[in-house]
């Protein structure tokens, strides 16, 4: 079971988030700038007339290349987090000796291996880097060693030594790569020496307790678990979407995207007025956000500035998502493209549909919050938002099995369980029923007039009163089914709702709903641990 973004951790993982942000901008001061740097003064003074500088431009500007590939090679590694331990240090350091013209010797200890892997790279890679750029040495020494509870990393060179007052005073002269590993090591209770070596050059270390690599290791493990999980479930909506948290966009889905005209670079990040906001519209964002904070939902109609610059009429909805135990949660925001709709016709209906939607959007968060607490709850939160708030008295859900085959796995109601549960289906059961002819809002609408049955166990509930007059009233067999997909978009169930309690068959806009609670129940099931079911 995977834990959702309000688990007591989250405060952590934003923290852990922000210290890997940290970590490439001071990674880019410390290595590429400094080389730049380097190389301008050296072009100035060449300019100036000192033209024996001038053949070493060239090597100035070779130093920043190797930065570079350096720096990307740290941001992107796959192929490091591949590999043993062993053998990525070994490829570290061998791209250390290559841009520093030394030799190196690498010796890991097999109880490293998978302690915390990235983090010891990356100390290797910050020493070694130090030897590239300081040291001028002609050999390097690379030790990963456990004993007694902790873990070090030492890198031994021939070089010219180092300065303990210029080592304590690395931070306050610009020169960041030890300063940071340092604070990195203190923030774990780590330590880290940097002292000459007994007759020549620098012997460095960096050590941890193995328990606070492990317990650091597993909190990234679920933030890059959690990105995942929040973007799987944005993939899932339809409408525009964005999360912001600490007052900034940390999430946007492929629908927003698309309906604002702004890529993700430029909307991570963003505060208010985002880049698609109008500038003049601005207090009212402000008013969305400050009654968002203080109620816990807000919504209204607004026109958004497209990237082409033309507006864009939205239903635009807000919930708050709270993290009880930090009190650090975050906001998330639907917007609702309405250029499509006919103005005239669908206004005096927008305020029940505002209600609706931002009802809605609070109870989602209630669905994939009861993912830790397992199926049963997350049926029970499906009940709340379809029933108590959307108003459908019947619901069954039907899992897809390891078989192929479907199986009815929960209901509504003791009724509905005598007449369906653990009725098992095959595909083409559902064939006749899920054709494109009854597709609507991603959903599949069967009339009763279209006499279209299923094989197999069925309920036709007693409506409770008289059926509604004219073309719109439902049927005691009128059949609406929502697919639930997994994040891949494969089916993973399909969800059948039945008896409105408004008597009336639903809108477009009232299926684009479902099938947004369908998805979230989807998903939400799928990390409770509760997919396909055994044959």
């Amino acid at each position: 079971m995977v834990p959702g973004p309000s688990s007591p951790e989250l405060a952590e993982l934003v923290d852990a988030e922000r210290a890997e942000r940290r970590r490439l901008a001071d990674a880019l001061h410390d290595g590429p700038l400094q080389a730049l740097l380097a190389a301008r003064q050296d072009a100035e003074e060449a300019l100036a007339g000192d033209q024996d500088l001038l053949a070493t431009l060239p090597d100035r500007l070779q130093e920043v290349a190797d930065a570079l590939r350096s720096l990307l090679t740290s941001m992107h590694e796959d192929g490091l987090d591949a590999d043993p331990l062993d053998v990525a240090i070994g490829r570290i350091a061998d791209e250390a000796a290559r841009r520093g013209r030394f030799t190196t010797t690498v010796t890991v200890t097999p109880a490293a291996h998978g302690i915390h892997d990235a983090l010891v790279r990356e100390a290797a890679r910050e020493l070694l880097g130090n030897v590239v750029r300081h040291a001028r040495a002609t050999a390097a020494v690379v030790d990963v060693t456990v004993a007694a509870g902790r873990l070090d990393v030492r890198v031994v060179d021939d070089g010219l030594g180092v300065d303990d007052r210029r080592v304590r005073g690395a931070g306050a002269a610009g020169h960041v790569g030890l300063e940071r590993l340092r604070r990195g090591a203190d923030a774990l209770g780590g330590t880290l020496t940097v002292q000459r070596g007994a007759s020549t050059g620098t012997v460095a270390r960096v050590g941890w307790s193995v328990e606070a690599l492990v317990a650091q290791r597993r909190l990234e493990e679920q933030l890059r678990e959690d990105r995942r999980w929040t973007a799987a479930v944005a993939s899932t909506v339809q409408d525009g979407l964005l999360v912001l948290r600490d007052g900034a966009i940390v999430q946007v889905n492929d629908a927003l995207e698309r309906l604002v005209g702004h890529d993700r670079g430029a909307l991570l990040g963003a505060r208010a007025p985002w880049p698609f906001w109008p500038p003049q519209d601005a207090a009212a964002l402000d008013a969305l956000l400050e009654q968002t904070r203080r109620e816990g939902g807000a919504g209204g109609a607004h026109e958004l500035r497209h990237g082409d610059g033309s507006a864009i009429p939205v239903l635009v909805a807000a919930a708050r998502v709270p993290d009880g135990a930090q009190g650090r949660g975050g906001v998330l925001v639907t917007f609702k493209d309405l250029r499509e709709r006919r103005r005239e016709e669908e206004r005096l209906r927008l305020e029940a549909e505002l209600r609706t939607t931002v009802g809605t959007t609070r109870r989602l968060t209630g669905i994939l919050a009861a993912v830790p607490h397992g199926p049963a709850a997350i049926y029970a939160a499906l009940r709340e938002t379809l029933g108590q708030h959307l108003g459908w008295q019947d619901l069954v859900v039907n899992r897809r099995r390891d078989d192929g085959r479907w199986e009815v796995a929960w209901t509504s109601g003791p009724e509905l369980d005598v007449a369906l549960l653990g009725a098992v289906y095959a595909d083409a059961d559902w064939a006749p029923l899920m054709m494109p002819r009854f597709a609507r809002a991603g959903t599949f609408f069967v009339p009763a007039e279209a006499e279209v049955s299923i094989d197999g166990p069925d309920h036709v509930p007693e409506l409770g009163g008289p059926v509604a007059a004219g073309a719109d009233a439902w049927r005691p067999h009128d059949l609406l089914l929502v697919p639930m997909r997994d994040a891949d978009g494969h089916p993973a169930g399909i969800l059948s709702v039945d008896r409105p309690a408004s008597g009336l068959r639903p809108t477009d806009t009232e299926l684009e709903v479902l099938a947004v609670v369908a998805a979230h129940a989807a998903q939400a099931l799928a990390l409770a641990g509760a997919g396909s079911g055994a044959a």
